[in-house]
């Protein structure tokens, strides 16, 4: 007897296909790094801004480094 090299589910198939769910690894990586990016900026601004209005634990900080 011969082994089938194919699943069940192909040749058992009547109707529509069976759902096959879609892979949206890309897609959240994507969000994921541009979540990131999002918050990195908007430190920034956030110290920018404090360092336009003189600050003055931002102007020391930065006075040590």
């Amino acid at each position: 007897m011969e082994m089938a090299t194919k699943r069940l589910s192909v040749f058992a198939s009547s109707g529509r296909p069976s759902y096959r769910q879609r892979h949206f690894a890309g897609y959240r990586m994507g969000l994921f790094v541009l979540i990131v990016f999002a918050l990195i900026g908007a430190i920034a601004v956030v110290l920018v801004i404090l360092g336009l209005l003189n600050v003055h634990a931002v102007t020391e900080h930065f006075r040590i480094h």
